[in-house]
This record gives C-alpha cells, sequence and structure tokens, in this order.
C-alpha cells in the first residue's frame, strides 16, 4: 500500500510539473508576442501576414499566431479561452493574477475569426461540464451557478445551450432515471448537438465578436467550480444508483412506508392551520413520530446487519439575498431534525447530513414551517435579540421583528403585510405575538391596505412596538 501511494504521489508531481512547463511556456511566447508588437515589428495575425508591409531586411515574428495557430487553429484558440476564463474567475473572487497577460490574451482572442473561435468554445464547454458531472454536480446546479455569478444574463442563456447540447448527444441507456427526469425538468433549449451549435446560437442572438468572446469566457469562468459528492450517478455511468445517492432522492421503499405517510400528513396540517397550538401539537406529534421511525431502523438494523442505514447528503440552494440568514434558518430547522447543515461557501448551497429518514422530514417541511421553526428559535433564544429596522419590514421581515425581545426603527419604518393585498391574512402566531406587544385591540387592526402608498402598512406607530422596558 506504501508503495502504491508514493507511486501516484510521483505520477501526480510529475503531471504538475508537465503542465507548470507548459504554463510557463505558453505564457513566455505571449509575453514574447506582446512585446514585439509595442516595438512596431508587425505581429502576425491569423493568416500569418505581418501588420504591415516591411522591407526584406524586417524579421517576421516568430510569435504564437503564427506557426502555433496555422498547425492547430482551434487548438491554439481552445487553449487561449480556458486561459481567459480562468483569469476571470481569478478576478471574480478577488485573487491576483497577471494582468498584462490577460490583456495580451484577449487581444489575440479579438483577432480569432469567429468560426474559429465558436468550434474551439463547443469543445472547451462540453469538456468542461464532462469534468463537472464527473466531479458531482447537476445540470439544475449548474444554471444555477450561472445564473447567480454570471457577469450578464447572457450567460445564463448560454449554459442552457450547452446543457442542451450536451444531453442531447448522449444516449439514454447512458443515463440515470433521476438525471433524465431532472434535465427535463428544466425546460432546456432545443438542440440537436450537431457541430457549429455556439456559431448558430451567436447568431440567434445577435452578438459580434467581441460579445460573443466575453460570453463564451464567462460562462468558462462560472465553470470553475469545486469537486461535490455526487447525488446522482453522472451521465456515461451504467446502473443503478449509488447507495448514498439513493436516500437523497427518494427510496421506493420508504415512499410506501406508513410511518413516513403519516409524519408528511402531520407537517401538512401543521402548515395549513392558523392556530398556533393546534400547529405546535401537530409538529411536536411529528417529531415524535421521526424519533420513533429512527429507533425502529435502528433496532432493525441491529437485527440484519445488511440493511443497516448510513448517513447520506443533500444539497439545498439559498439564493441571495439574505443567503446567511436563510441558512441559519435552514441549520436550526435540520437540527430539530437531528441533521447537520453546512453553508457551502461561495456556492449559495447548504449541505445537509443526515439519515434518510431524518433527511425525508427536512425535505418535507414547507417554508412556511421552516419559517416557523425560525421564530420560535428566534423567541428562545437565551439571550437578547434586537431587532434594528431602516425602512420597510414586510411579511417576514416583519415576523422577524416581532420574534426579537426589542425592536429599534427608525421614523422612516414601516411594517407590511403584503398577503394582505390578496385578502389574506397573517398567520395566528404573529397576531398573537403583536397581541403581547401592543394589546388585543391594537393588534386586530394590524394589517391595513393603504390604497394611497399601494403598500400594506401596520397600523401599529414604530413607538409602540419598542418594547423597551
Amino acid at each position: 500500500m506504501g508503495k502504491n501511494n508514493r507511486a501516484r504521489r510521483a505520477a501526480k508531481a510529475k503531471a504538475r510539473s508537465r503542465a507548470q512547463a507548459t504554463s510557463r511556456e505558453r505564457a513566455r511566447r505571449r509575453d514574447q508576442a506582446d512585446a514585439d508588437d509595442r516595438s512596431g515589428h508587425g505581429a502576425a495575425g491569423p493568416s500569418g501576414a505581418t501588420g504591415h508591409g516591411g522591407g526584406e531586411g524586417h524579421r517576421q515574428t516568430n510569435d504564437i499566431f503564427g506557426d502555433s495557430y496555422r498547425a492547430d487553429p482551434e487548438g491554439w484558440t481552445h487553449d487561449l479561452l480556458v486561459d481567459a476564463g480562468s483569469f476571470q474567475h481569478q478576478e471574480k473572487r478577488n485573487r491576483r493574477y497577471n494582468s498584462d497577460l490577460r490583456t495580451a490574451v484577449l487581444r489575440q482572442l479579438g483577432r480569432v475569426p469567429l468560426d474559429v473561435l465558436a468550434t474551439a468554445a463547443e469543445r472547451a464547454l462540453l469538456g468542461r461540464v464532462e469534468a463537472l458531472w464527473q466531479g458531482g454536480w447537476q445540470p439544475v446546479e449548474l444554471l444555477r451557478q450561472a445564473r447567480l455569478n454570471g457577469s450578464k444574463a447572457i450567460t445564463a442563456r448560454l449554459m442552457a445551450q450547452v446543457v442542451a447540447n450536451d444531453d442531447a448527444r448522449r444516449r439514454a441507456a447512458t443515463l440515470d432515471s433521476l438525471w433524465i427526469s431532472q434535465v427535463e425538468a428544466l425546460d432546456l433549449p432545443a438542440a440537436d448537438a450537431r457541430p457549429g451549435w455556439i456559431r448558430r446560437w451567436v447568431g440567434g442572438e445577435g452578438l459580434d465578436l467581441a460579445d460573443a468572446r466575453d460570453a463564451l469566457i464567462d460562462a468558462l469562468a462560472v465553470m470553475l467550480l469545486p469537486r461535490l459528492e455526487c447525488l446522482i450517478p453522472p451521465p456515461g455511468s451504467l446502473g443503478a444508483a449509488s447507495t448514498s445517492s439513493k436516500p437523497v432522492h427518494g427510496d421506493t421503499s420508504s415512499e410506501r412506508d406508513p410511518m413516513l405517510e403519516r409524519i408528511r400528513a402531520l407537517l401538512a396540517k401543521a402548515e395549513s392551520t392558523d392556530f398556533e397550538e393546534e400547529a405546535m401539537a401537530f409538529t411536536t406529534k411529528a417529531q415524535e413520530l421521526i424519533t420513533r421511525h429512527a429507533i425502529d431502523d435502528a433496532m432493525l438494523a441491529d437485527a440484519d446487519a445488511t440493511s443497516e442505514p448510513e448517513p447520506s447528503i443533500i444539497r439545498v440552494p439559498i439564493d441571495p439575498p439574505y443567503w446567511d440568514a436563510k441558512g441559519f434558518m435552514l441549520q436550526l430547522v435540520a437540527e430539530r431534525s437531528r441533521c447537520r447543515a453546512v453553508m457551502m461557501d461561495g456556492l449559495n448551497m447548504s449541505r445537509v447530513v443526515g439519515y434518510p429518514a431524518d433527511l425525508t422530514a427536512v425535505e418535507d417541511s414547507s417554508f412556511a414551517l421552516l419559517l416557523q421553526g425560525v421564530l420560535d428559535g428566534l423567541r428562545d433564544l437565551p439571550f437578547p435579540t434586537i431587532a434594528a429596522v431602516d425602512g420597510p419590514a414586510l411579511g417576514a421581515g416583519a415576523q422577524l421583528a416581532v420574534a426579537c425581545d426589542l425592536r429599534v426603527a427608525t421614523p422612516e419604518s414601516s411594517f407590511g403585510v403584503p398577503a394582505a393585498k390578496l385578502g389574506l391574512m397573517v398567520n395566528h402566531w404573529t397576531v398573537q405575538r403583536i397581541a403581547s406587544l401592543v394589546g388585543a385591540s391594537t393588534a386586530r387592526a394590524v394589517p391595513v391596505f393603504d390604497p394611497t402608498a399601494g403598500t400594506v402598512k401596520v397600523a401599529v406607530p414604530v413607538a409602540w412596538l419598542l418594547n423597551v422596558t
């Protein structure tokens, strides 16, 4: 075992050394080309012609836009696109990079014909997406990263084209059923995976060469993502889903478990009721059943070692704004279900770890139940909490404010209940909480529609909500 580890480390070190040597040589040649351009020697274009006439004594520059480009134009452009994407990724992450080298790369890409650029981009994008699938990423997660981290909206549309054309080139027999279901639910654009799809997409978007280059580079920058655990077997893997993925997406046997059906029914009742006592009773009973179900599973696992459940993982998306507060909300709900949630920095996702039955309870909890858990947890914290309000506090914002022990607000602050526009009342918990702060008669008049302002405001002066004693 020791020899194998040393051999693997040596092979990795050799591969890194080769990659670094290639990168240094590529950078040296680009710097040479940049220096030749500044010295007026006339850089060669894609066709190999120099930038100006020059006499017989003029030496043609031996830059990478000459022989290297003519030998393999798509491969040469592919390498430049990858480098440009890496530079943009480093800039977005506020990391140091060679700005002069980046400028030279962008200038060289700006002189590449669109057809060559599009062909090289197809190779780069499909190669990168293949690596992401093998690295644990799923189509819905990649599209979400493009929507959140792309410099422009066009990056998300390009990423949808990439996923659609990648899927079109694969045979259904090589795809897991869960993967197929997820792709079908994405409503991707039509694609046939025929060569030239980037060129056709550029024409359909009406982009010029510079805009197309920027969109391709931004997409490659977005796709520089870390490896994740595989929750669904990636494309090309044959056979059923792995053990770790089954609990995440639902095991057939667990979906038919009568105990889990009772738990789901209780959680649904807790969400639908307007009475706090009734909701708490349903939630408490559901928690008891979850605990009993977990104990039963543990006893069965002791009796039959082959059926011992293993901890599993789900990834929950957390969109901005307030992603940190939403992540904290998910942590509270996960802990109440005997799971653990860990934020994934820079990815706007949270990784939830637990046993299958507990993860099912977390997934089945709706937003209302999540919010209720946060409000209860905020109210029951062992230290004082203060809500600082400066401006409108609408919906859940108003609920969070009244859940705190103290509220400090500016004169411009207001508390809104947007649901009142639809004729809906805020839930019983919030009304009861406000009644405990300002009195029952005032709490009954909280949701009031203001037609002049076009918003729903709380008819409680801010000073009344200041519970400073």
